[in-house]
């Protein structure tokens, strides 16, 4: 593959061995171009080693055209990444699908015969047919790839209940489940499909695949054919629009008149707009901004390009070294009417309330009542988009604890959070290397607000908030929800330890993953709390570093418990738990040594009986409490995975802003001389060394990926 300092890469998976540019080239108008072959050699120079095809494309001749350039110029095919799709008509049926298993095979060996290679990377149904049944779709595909004649395969314009059910149809039957998705993707957003049988962006869509699906985006039209760029669409013709325009005779006019029925709505040219004046403050072309800006939205979609100009393509290619912010991505789409939605922390706002002037008469009295969990919710309610984002979050790590995903859930942050304003500007820190790397791993930031002690210290955040003994636990519990809030909407999944049973459900609605720790995984009412929570919940094991402490708890949590707890009111309350299914172990080390290495992580697998995955904790124990050790650890952890390993799920990692901790002395240390961003409980890793552990993790996975599809 060429060298390219700017061109973006991603992994499908199935081909994990193989790095796919994020800019694709479609080769829908190949045959249109004058000198094709120079065209293809300069798309190859810029860096794209992915190809899109079709067997209907300029009926079967762009598949010609590219077969002949690979052979003449004798590319080692193991160097691109090839597409092509079939199981439908061409314009003239209206693109009706075919996916019957003789036309679908018929389809895919034509289509090798044109390219003149034994496989594709990647086979796409080119539409659906929802009078077939998904399991004999899934068995043809399968057929296809256990033939030799795909590595895997995907869909293009497929409703969302068909993709799950062909998932679900491929993991019961031990095949292989769609890898890709193809649909209209662009800045411009169609009020209705813009050709028949075709299927766009939406909100509801985008959600959908951040989810553990597995499903990578193929984004076509993102130039919305050339609307964003300007070349067509005036905003005096909306008035002219005269309906829908998906009937009629299949000429050029008819194409004209139907894209500008579909995307000459006033939001798409508000959009453009805003383009224009981002390319022109960038120095840059709106088209490029119009590409940028679908590089960077979730999910990371690989995005189409289809030109016969060399020219063009080389200017849409440039668009890979425009980084847009989250902000900026916002501003876009609707202008800023979010913005002082996204600036707005709740947790700042709650840290700058008064103090409760109760506090001291409660203390004479030594009790103080404080909300129910019901208020608090009330108080600081969890939006739909925030609720999407926490479930997104619980979906992936169960789907690392079940062993359907094979990616690694890295849990890092601060030991404790003692300060909201330097969580928050680590979660700022946190959230690109989290998008940057979320093909490999499954970033949740450690936000710990209960501190377990073995003789006195202080407790945590919710215990005492102001960090001088006065232990406003209303304002404490009102933090940590509001806190947990701001990660969510930021898009950032969260994760802390459930230490006092009675406050969980104040927060743990926000919550993606959970841990029990060393001194409480043998107490019942906390096996019995973990089997009720909506989250993953890792058991670590005991202090002495004994394994079967937890190995019994992961046992009772993922059973059904009837216990007396507490409801949403705060009224005592018999409660029956359906059991928690992503109870795991968290090896974090013990008096008796660290147990992160390779025969203790067996040893430990072997002691579950293989029925639950393993998270290493690299501090604690397997640490020696040296933070400087962690790096250590996950660097063994790193080479164990990339050896092949499959039982261990995830790590946990303490960092924090700066390197180091500081001593607090509740009611005696001066607040005001804390370094900003240093732990006050357990030394954490500086920023520097946590981004090179993320990166470390990641190539482990990619490692593993590639000695899978070797072997």
């Amino acid at each position: 593959m060429p060298a390219s300092t700017t061109m973006p890469l991603s992994y499908i998976q199935g081909v994990e061995h193989k790095p796919v540019s994020r800019i694709v080239f479609g080769t829908l108008n190949l045959h249109k171009s004058a000198a094709p072959f120079a065209l293809l050699d300069s798309v190859y120079a810029s860096g794209c080693n992915a190809f899109d095809c079709a067997a209907i494309y300029g009926d079967g001749e762009c598949e010609k055209i590219l077969g002949n350039w690979i052979k003449a110029n004798k590319i080692n095919t193991d160097d691109l990444f090839l597409v092509t799709k079939g199981g439908c008509g061409d314009e003239s049926t209206e693109w009706s699908p075919s996916l019957q298993r003789e036309t679908l095979e018929g389809h895919i060996r034509s289509s090798l015969d044109r390219l003149q290679v034994p496989t594709v990377d990647l086979y796409m149904l080119h539409r659906d047919d929802p009078a077939l049944l998904i399991s004999e779709i899934v068995d043809t595909v399968n057929m296809f790839i256990s033939s030799g004649l795909c590595k895997t395969w995907g869909v293009s314009n497929w409703d969302l209940d068909r993709i799950d059910a062909a998932i679900s149809y491929a993991n019961k039957n031990n095949l292989t489940p769609p890898v890709c998705d193809s649909l209209q993707f662009s800045l411009a957003v169609p009020h209705r499909s813009v050709w028949p049988g075709t299927i766009s962006m939406d909100d509801e869509r985008n959600k959908w695949y951040t989810v553990s699906k597995g499903i990578s985006v193929f984004a076509w039209e993102s130039l919305a054919k050339g609307f964003m760029t300007g070349s067509w669409g005036d905003r005096d013709q909306l008035e002219k629009r005269d309906g829908e325009m998906l009937g009629g005779e299949r000429d050029a006019a008819w194409r004209q008149k139907n894209l500008e029925d579909a995307y000459l709505i006033p939001r798409n040219f508000d959009r453009r707009d805003r383009a224009v004046e981002m390319a022109q403050a960038k120095s840059v072309n709106p088209g490029q901004i119009a590409i940028s800006y679908v590089l960077a939205k979730q999910p990371q979609a690989f995005v189409l390009i289809g030109t016969s100009n060399p020219d063009h393509w080389a200017a849409n290619v440039e668009a890979a070294s425009i980084k847009l912010s989250p902000e900026e991505v916002l501003w876009l789409e609707d202008g800023g009417a979010n913005k002082m939605r996204t600036q707005t922390l709740h947790c700042l706002a709650v840290q700058d309330e008064a103090s409760d002037e109760t506090l001291s008469a409660c203390k004479r009295q030594k009790i103080c009542h404080v909300e129910p969990p019901s208020a608090l919710h009330a108080a600081l309610p969890a939006s739909q988009e925030v609720q999407d984002t926490v479930a997104c979050g619980r979906a992936s790590v169960l789907a690392l604890a079940q062993g359907q995903d094979d990616r690694l859930m890295v849990l890092i942050g601060p030991c404790s959070i003692h300060s909201p304003a330097a969580a928050i500007e680590y979660a700022r820190w946190l959230l690109p290397l989290a998008r940057k790397h979320a093909n490999e791993l499954v970033v949740v930031m450690r936000v710990y607000f209960e501190k377990p002690r073995t003789t006195v210290g202080w407790k945590g955040l919710v215990s005492d908030p102001d960090l001088n003994n006065s232990y406003n636990v209303a304002k404490g519990l009102k933090l940590a929800r509001a806190l947990l809030l701001d990660c969510a909407e930021m898009g950032l999944f969260s994760g802390t330890e459930f230490l006092a049973p009675n406050t969980c459900d104040y927060f743990s609605d926000l919550v993606s993953y959970g841990a029990i720790g060393a001194r409480t995984t043998e107490s019942q009412c906390h096996r019995e709390m973990a089997s009720n929570l909506g989250m993953p919940i890792g058991f670590k094991n005991g202090t002495s570093g004994d394994v079967q402490v937890a190995a019994d708890a992961i046992t009772a949590a993922k059973a059904s418990n009837t216990y007396l707890a507490t409801d949403m009111e705060g009224r005592p309350a018999v409660t029956v738990s359906s059991g928690n299914p992503g109870a795991h172990l968290i090896l974090r080390g013990g008096k008796s040594g660290t147990n992160f290495d390779a025969e203790s992580v067996g040893e430990a697998y072997g002691k579950l009986k293989e029925q639950s995955r393993i998270v290493v904790d690299c501090s604690h124990g397997n640490s020696s409490k040296k933070h400087k050790n962690q790096p250590i650890v996950a660097s063994d952890i790193a080479k164990q995975i990339a050896a092949g390993n499959q039982s261990i799920m995830g790590v946990m990692v303490e960092s924090n802003l700066v390197e180091g901790n500081q001593s607090l002395a509740p009611g005696k240390t001066d607040i005001s001389t804390l370094i900003h961003g240093k732990s006050v409980t357990d030394a954490c890793i500086d920023l520097v060394d946590s981004e090179a552990l993320l990166l470390e993790l990641a190539e482990a996975v990619k490692s593993r990926r590639c000695l899978q599809r070797t072997q």
